[in-house]
This record gives structure tokens, C-alpha cells and sequence, in this order.
């Protein structure tokens, strides 16, 4: 008889918590060449975490601005503005962009065909495009538009929700790829998943019955204790729960 095979379980990366960073687990493929569809070549190298696809998240970021954009497939894609507040995610785009540049002086003849330039020479630090902003007043900025996966997964639709001015939420970021042109580089970056964040609380209530009164105590110390709740499912329920207390 036969042996009916299994079919593999797909393979899920957890993305990474930017405090967890680490410079040596980060590797750029060979420089690869891409003609797009006006047959423009432009080049660019691989990124990979831990050999794995670089997914981080940041969180508590504010939407400030949000668009939508028709590719030429047809597929709508949406571009958000974000203020950065995540201190870790900030201090990681640091130490990667300083890899980025110690990485195009050792690889200046391959990726910029050039082997003029030295580390101390301030052409190669300008030649970086700076993954995020930086305003005086307003801190740190990121732009970055949906992937091409999250588009075509069934989440998008729910999440785009949360797509609204002054929005707070955790964004899981993908660091593609390194583009370069003779001149200058820079990483792309995707937006994998956005959610809301998981905070509850502080809560005003009434309490109406006195006879359920120290099991309302009960439930509320649970809510409020819990502030980061990871897993959305408990969420739910105790949301569930807390409504039908409330018709009491």
C-alpha cells in the first residue's frame, strides 16, 4: 500500500524584536541585476537575518498619512507615513545603516564599481539614503508601502481598518533588499502586518448591581493588569465578557 504523504506545514519566521538585534547575523547576497518593465537595469543585493528573512517589528507608531497607489498589475497598494517612537527600533536602523555603510566600502568595487573611495572619505556616508527621517520637532519618520504578499493574504482586508490618521499601531517592517546605483544606495523596506496595539485600560465604570459587584472587581483587576496582552484570543473573550457584565 502505498504511503500517503503529509503536506508540509508551512514555515512561519517570528519576527524579530529590534532589542534582539544583531549585527552578525545580518548577510547581503551577490550584487543581482533586475530590468523592470521600461527594460531599466538597476542593481541590488539580497538581505537576509540569521538566513532568514529579515522581518522586525516596531511598535506604538503613530499613522500620519496614508495613500493608495494602482501598479501596474492593477493591485492597489497602500503607502503609510509613520512617526517612529519604538527607542529600540530607532537604535537598530542605526547599527544596520552603519553596516550598510562598512559593507559598501568593503564591497565599493562590486556594488558601486569603484575603488576610489576610503572609509574616512564622507562620499560614502552621504551616498546612503537614510531609511528614516529626522525633524527637530516631529522625531523620527518612516514611508513605506504594503508588500506584495500582505496584499494578496486574507488579513489585508481587516487590517485596513487601522489605516487612519493618528492611528496608533505595531507595524512588522521586511528589509528586502540593498538597491544601488552608482551614486547611492538604499535598503527597501515593506510593510508586512499591522495591529493594534495590545493595551487595555485605564478604564471609567459604573458598577449597577451590587451583587455582582466583586466579580466586576475581579474581572477589571485582570484587564487592567494585563496591559500587553499577546495573544488576541484572551483579548477577545475578556472584551466579551466585560460587555456582558456591563448589561448588568
Amino acid at each position: 500500500m502505498a504511503s500517503i504523504k503529509k503536506n508540509k506545514e508551512p514555515n512561519f519566521i517570528k519576527p524579530l524584536d529590534p532589542k534582539d538585534f544583531e549585527i552578525s547575523k545580518v548577510s547581503f547576497s551577490r550584487v543581482l541585476t533586475k530590468v523592470n518593465h521600461t527594460d531599466l537595469e538597476s542593481n541590488y543585493v539580497n538581505i537576509k537575518y540569521d538566513e532568514n528573512k529579515f522581518f522586525v517589528v516596531a511598535r506604538n507608531c503613530k499613522i500620519m498619512t496614508e495613500s493608495k497607489t494602482t501598479k501596474i498589475n492593477n493591485k492597489i497598494y497602500y503607502t503609510l507615513f509613520l512617526k517612529i517612537t519604538d527607542e529600540n527600533f530607532i537604535k537598530m536602523i542605526k547599527s544596520f545603516e552603519e553596516l550598510l555603510i562598512l559593507s559598501g566600502y568593503i564591497n565599493r568595487e562590486t556594488w558601486f564599481n569603484n575603488n576610489d573611495f576610503t572609509i574616512n572619505d564622507i562620499d560614502i556616508m552621504q551616498m546612503l539614503k537614510p531609511t528614516l527621517l529626522h525633524h527637530s520637532y516631529n522625531g523620527y519618520s518612516i514611508g513605506s508601502f504594503t508588500s506584495f504578499e500582505y496584499q494578496n493574504s486574507n488579513q489585508i482586508t481587516k487590517d485596513c481598518l487601522l489605516f487612519e490618521k493618528n492611528k496608533i499601531v505595531d507595524v512588522c517592517f521586511s528589509f528586502d533588499k540593498v538597491y544601488i546605483k552608482q551614486n547611492k544606495f538604499y535598503c527597501i523596506h515593506r510593510i508586512e502586518k499591522i495591529q493594534k496595539i495590545k493595551y487595555i485600560g485605564p478604564w471609567s465604570i459604573r458598577i449597577h448591581n451590587e451583587t455582582t459587584n466583586n466579580f466586576k472587581k475581579f474581572m477589571m483587576t485582570i484587564l487592567l493588569c494585563n496591559d500587553k496582552m499577546e495573544n488576541s484570543l484572551c483579548y477577545d473573550i475578556l472584551i466579551y465578557i466585560f460587555e456582558f457584565l456591563k448589561t448588568f
